[in-house]
């Protein structure tokens, strides 16, 4: 058997790359992360590491830090669901498929070339494993972020309609009722009501440069779409009724949709709450439909508002966007919100709109079984 010096090594494994390749992708398939994977996702950016392994095993020196691709391939993995024990396995597997490659055309790996290939893939490995706990953490944060950033969004029509539940109360009220308690207690309600507002309003500021990335998980299910929308407009009414907004639900009472009903519920919450701010003293309709045959289900959301400026119509659902009157400004997160859930059911959303006389903001969300 030849002693293989590290020219030879090198020679071995470009000569050889297709049969090395073809030996360990067939060892890493069998890891569990890679089961659903293809050929092309699995072997990634091994070939590139395999150039510069037999490369720089020619020039007599092992790879220096600076490589570039187990440092892609970590954060590759982390993105195709690989856990950090088999990044670590998967380079392993390379190595004893060199080893194993030599010994099939009989080189002998002395000592010293073992300790060079050792160094190499010792650092291979902790670049890609930097680079993958880099990204996993950087990911997981935003995720966290996203999340708190859709919850506190969603408190705020909730609040809105205590505040107005409150003043509808305070109105309504015979004055012999009004007792020494209720006139303490209403003055601490509305106190804390605009505590919880400006926080709410602050928190959304900071969380504002967040990207909407990954989505939410979609749990599909059929339900009764009248009821679902009949259950948003209740909720809604304080609002609607402070503004002298009619709601009306136009659904057929007989429409099912398959469709995950508590992301659905806030499409519609944002929606018809957006459509009260921009339509006092008018009506906004829901209805929907099944066109044809076409496998969907249309929904709409009308209103007899104010409308949207025509240069503002295809920007209307970007994170941030909102409206430049001081008294309608939110913080831009609603509409792109609406879009990010519409799109998660594999849908659409558009908009039409005419100044003075109203939006029309149409989702079409495929259905199966039609």
């Amino acid at each position: 058997m030849q002693i293989a010096t590290l020219v030879d090594l090198g020679d071995l494994i470009e000569n050889h790359r297709t049969e090395l390749l073809s030996d360990w992708d067939r060892e890493v398939a069998f890891l569990p992360g890679a089961e659903q994977l293809d050929a092309p996702t699995i072997t990634d950016h091994i070939p590139e590491l395999l150039t510069e392994l037999s490369t720089n095993l020619r020039s007599h020196r092992s790879i220096p830090y600076g490589i570039v691709s187990p440092a892609e391939h970590g954060v590759q993995r982390w993105r195709v669901g690989f856990d950090i024990t088999e990044v670590v396995a998967e380079y392993g597997i390379l190595r004893t498929c060199i080893y194993r490659l030599a010994e099939k055309y009989h080189l002998s790996v002395t000592t010293n070339t073992a300790s060079i290939v050792n160094t190499v893939f010792d650092k291979a490995v902790a670049q890609a494993i930097k680079a993958y706990a880099t990204h996993m953490t950087v990911e997981l944060q935003k995720r966290r972020e996203e999340h708190l950033s859709f919850v506190i969004h969603d408190l705020r029509t909730p609040l809105q309609a205590v505040s107005l539940a409150t003043t509808m109360l305070e109105r309504s009220l015979p004055e012999e009722s009004k007792t020494e308690s209720f006139a303490l207690a209403l003055p601490m309600l509305r106190r804390n009501i605009r505590r919880l507002d400006a926080l709410i309003k602050r928190v959304l500021q900071e969380e504002g440069n967040l990207q909407l990335g990954d989505s939410p998980k979609a749990e599909k299910r059929e339900f009764d779409l009248w009821s679902l929308v009949e259950s948003v407009n209740q909720d809604l009414y304080p609002i609607a009724n402070d503004a002298n907004t009619t709601l009306v639900n136009d659904v057929p009472p007989d429409m099912t949709i398959f469709a995950d009903a508590r992301l659905l519920g806030q499409v519609f919450q944002n929606l018809i709450s957006n459509a009260i701010k921009f339509t006092p003293n008018g009506k906004v309709i829901v209805g929907a439909q099944l066109p044809g045959e076409r496998g969907i289900v249309q929904c709409w959301v009308r209103d007899t508002g104010t409308g949207i400026d025509a240069d503002r119509l295809d920007k209307i659902f970007d994170k941030l966007e909102t409206d430049q009157q001081p008294d309608k400004r939110g913080v831009g997160l609603g509409l792109a919100i609406v879009k990010q859930i519409v799109e998660l059911h594999g849908g659409t959303v558009a908009v039409e709109s005419h100044v003075g006389e109203g939006s029309t903001f149409t989702l079409e969300l495929p259905q199966p079984g039609y």
